[in-house]
Formats: structure tokens, C-alpha cells, sequence
């Protein structure tokens, strides 16, 4: 029964650094009027503690375990949920890293693409009239 709980803590653990590992290649972009970055994250990370749920198992170890587990990664789902929808309406948007440098490069209406190539917006830079 314990290794069958080390084998589920293991899992936790690989989902959470593959979690991390994509974060890094996509970054908050400023999409509107709203407050700067630190304004809105830290209200966001205010909104998105209160969507946490808490949890009530009884039974075996292993089934207690595994409504913890199982409790704690929709409790991550969750926050990460109402983080993105604040951020979007404070006007910060999650974009890929790509997707953002090409948009201010060019400084012209270019179309932005995620990393498969698909066309997702196109973004008006420096005179958004011209992009009628």
C-alpha cells in the first residue's frame, strides 16, 4: 500500500515540473486598459485563493490518499482558472513568448501565431487605425 502511494506522490510530482516547464514559454502581454503587471497579479493571486475548495474522505490510507491527491490537482486547476480569467479582465492576456515578440518586432500589422503555426490574431502595434 505505501509504494502504491509513493507511485502516486511521483506522478503529483512529474505532472507539477511538467506544469512548470510550460509556463516558461509563455508570459502575461498587455491587451487593454487596466492596472500594470504587479497591480493585477497580486489582485489575481488575492481572487484566486478564495477558489480553493477543502475535501472529507474516509475509508482506507490509500483512498484518503488519493482524494487528497486528487483534491489537491483540481484545487490547482481551479486557481489557475480564476487566475487567467482575472488577469484577462484586469487586460493582461497568457500568450505564447513567440507570438509576442514578432507582434512588437515588426511594429506593423502582423498576424500572431501559436508554436504549431496556426494563425490565432492578428495585432496592430503602432497605428491601429491603419489596421481598419
Amino acid at each position: 500500500m505505501n509504494n502504491y502511494i509513493a507511485k502516486i506522490g511521483v506522478a503529483a510530482v512529474i505532472l507539477a515540473m511538467g506544469t512548470t516547464a510550460s509556463m516558461a514559454q509563455n508570459q502575461w502581454t498587455k491587451i487593454g486598459n487596466g492596472p500594470t503587471y504587479e497591480m493585477a497579479d497580486a489582485q489575481c493571486n488575492l481572487m484566486a485563493m478564495g477558489a480553493q475548495q477543502g475535501q472529507f474522505a474516509m475509508g482506507s490510507a490509500s483512498f484518503v490518499a488519493g482524494a487528497a491527491i486528487g483534491n489537491a490537482i483540481g484545487n490547482a486547476i481551479r486557481v489557475a482558472y480564476v487566475k487567467k480569467q482575472c488577469m484577462t479582465m484586469q487586460g493582461w492576456k497568457w500568450m505564447p513568448v513567440e507570438a509576442t515578440k514578432v507582434a512588437v518586432v515588426n511594429g506593423k500589422k502582423v498576424a500572431v501565431r501559436n508554436p504549431n503555426g496556426k494563425k490565432t490574431a492578428e495585432i496592430c502595434v503602432r497605428n491601429p487605425a491603419s489596421c481598419q
